[in-house]
């Protein structure tokens, strides 16, 4: 992992520490993974699950050795999911804050500090035509695959787009050649 000063330009490389080496190697599929970094915590998670637990992992850079561990913290599954064809996002790494918005439409959070799953109803200040147009989108999944405790899609064919940064989070909806933009505030 390399570490670049954007003032001087110089960089930093840190090695995978040996002690998460079994994890690295045997959990973490690079080719579904998203690298981000929250204001204290750089973390990664597999963004291909769309259903059943989410792999989540921690990555702390050791000065001292230039190496980097990993640590699990994989995010339970909601005990109730309902069909979910859209990848998890996250909203802040830090504190382990993912969304997914399922096929019924219902936004669910997963609380990191409470371990556990909320269903965010739209508000009664939400522009129809957003509840319209959302009920109209279809999803086409894309070479999906099942495991025993995971659903996972390689890709997702959908006029739906989110942004994330910094606790923001816009919804891009792109229907006959009109891009329409919706900012979802998560009232907690």
């Amino acid at each position: 992992m390399f570490r670049i000063h954007m003032d001087s330009g110089t960089c930093d490389v840190f090695n995978l520490d040996e002690v998460s080496g079994d994890e690295f190697e045997n959990k973490v599929f690079l080719e579904n993974i998203v690298l981000g970094c929250g204001k204290h915590q750089l973390y990664m998670y597999e963004r291909s699950v769309v259903m059943g637990p989410i792999p989540f992992w921690k990555i702390t850079l050791l000065e001292d050795s230039m190496t980097f561990v990993i640590i699990s913290e994989t995010i339970c599954a909601d005990q109730n999911e309902e069909k979910c064809s859209r990848f998890p996002i996250v909203l802040d790494g830090d504190k382990r804050r993912v969304f997914k918005l399922q096929d019924n439409h219902d936004i669910v959070v997963y609380d990191g500090e409470s371990n556990c799953w909320n269903t965010y109803p739209p508000s009664l200040d939400t522009p129809t035509d957003a509840s319209f147009l959302l009920n109209l989108l279809r999803v086409r999944g894309i070479s999906e695959t099942y495991g025993r405790t995971v659903h996972r899609m390689g890709a997702v064919e959908s006029p739906l787009t989110f942004y994330v940064n910094e606790g923001i989070c816009i919804a891009k909806i792109f229907r006959h050649a009109y891009h329409a933009f919706y900012h979802i505030i998560f009232d907690d």
